[in-house]
């Protein structure tokens, strides 16, 4: 009978701190892709945010007055 060659995995071969420095590298890389998705949603998001308001609100700087008839006023425990 012919003696057949036992499977030996790719990450046997490596070293504990080989195997455990190459999960950190894969991690480091997979957090940096992370937050650079989620900060590419929040920029596209403020950019939607930002065209619903200007389509909503476009005059909406030149209808901001100091006047007192347009400040409201808030009384709380402190104040009364």
């Amino acid at each position: 009978m012919a003696e057949t060659r036992k499977y030996i995995p790719p990450y046997a071969s490596h070293s504990f701190d080989e195997r455990w420095s190459e999960e950190d590298r894969l991690w480091e890389m997979s957090l940096k892709e992370s937050k650079r998705q989620k900060k590419e949603r929040l920029d596209k998001l403020n950019d939607r945010q930002k065209k619903i308001s200007s389509k909503v609100l476009p005059y909406e700087d030149d209808c901001k007055t100091d006047s007192p008839s347009t400040k409201i006023r808030v009384s709380t425990k402190d104040n009364a």
